[in-house]
């Protein structure tokens, strides 16, 4: 095979761009004061995609040793870095989700089928068309990162919150 050429390399087409893409939530939490998702969307500064892992089966037998692919292992947590803006829809949606799961005066939570959301992450090409759609199903606050306040910067607050999830599906 020959080294690709310049040519080749202008033949390949649009890349997809890690800056265009869009987050909604198809099934939010039943939790007070939690934003619509075009809030969380327009301040959602970063997030990652979900992964997985398929676990090998090892089948070893008098001295050979071969593998096949076993369980799929969904990686299980994603995170959102969002902005906070001075009306506090961040701090009060994370107060709200975080109490939903577990009151801290009680110690009671809601019902897992309350505290729940459905993610959709949407990659968009150059004219803002979905090109890939990953929908991540069961997703729960399970941590709250990036509360720091200091001095010297005049960077924006951001919050980046870990979810947790059950499998994601993905489409073109």
């Amino acid at each position: 095979m020959a080294k690709p050429s310049i040519e080749n390399l202008r033949g390949i087409g649009d890349v997809a761009s890690v800056y265009r893409w869009n987050m909604s939530f198809s099934k939010s939490p039943s939790v007070d004061g939690f934003p619509s998702s075009e809030d969380i969307n327009l301040r959602c500064e970063s997030v990652t995609l979900p992964s997985i892992s398929i676990e090998p089966v090892t089948i070893q037998i008098r001295g050979h040793k071969v593998f096949q692919p076993g369980i799929i292992d969904y990686g299980g947590t994603f995170s959102l870095t969002i902005i906070e803006t001075i009306d506090n829809k961040i701090s009060d949606m994370i107060k709200g989700w975080r109490e939903a799961c577990w009151e801290v005066d009680t110690g009671k939570g809601k019902p897992k089928a309350d505290i729940e959301a459905n993610i959709k992450l949407e990659r968009l090409d150059n004219e803002d068309n979905t090109i890939w759609t990953y929908e991540l199903i069961g997703c729960w606050l399970q941590s709250v990162d990036g509360l720091t306040l200091d001095s010297t910067t005049s960077d924006p607050m951001r919050v980046t919150l870990t979810l947790q999830y059950d499998y994601y599906k993905e489409s073109a």
